[in-house]
């Protein structure tokens, strides 16, 4: 019997935090949308929150060398100078939208160019 009584307890608290969380998240999710902001359709009914007006839909990047067909090339590194920061730094896919096997191919060939003193290491 008792520990029949703890273990509804603990399920109770567990569904309370499961609560409060979904709470929270609601709240986090409108949080900068005022109440006057909230759209009413023609009928005079509300249709709702709208969503935060800030919020940006970015479009996905593809990959360049994919596009063109084009390898990686120490030798031009013109365009290997798109790919690296103004420190000297490789940039990551996540920014230049490369495919996961061609920036490994990429992060090669900027090393064989900067070993060749093409590209510099690191710009002061």
């Amino acid at each position: 019997m008792i520990k029949s009584q703890i273990h509804l307890k603990s399920l109770v608290l567990i569904m309370i935090l499961m609560r409060i969380y979904l709470f929270r998240s609601l709240i986090f999710m409108y949080k900068d949308v005022d109440s006057n902001q909230r759209d009413l359709r023609s009928d005079g009914h509300q249709d709702g929150l709208k969503k935060n007006p800030n919020f940006r839909f970015f479009k996905k990047k593809t990959c360049k060398f994919c596009d063109i067909d084009k390898v990686p090339d120490y030798k031009d590194f013109d365009f290997l100078k798109k790919f690296i920061t103004d420190q000297g730094k490789i940039l990551p896919r996540r920014i230049t939208g490369t495919s996961a096997k061609h920036q490994r191919c990429l992060a090669l060939e900027i090393k064989k160019a900067r070993y060749m003193a093409l590209l510099p290491f690191v710009k002061k």
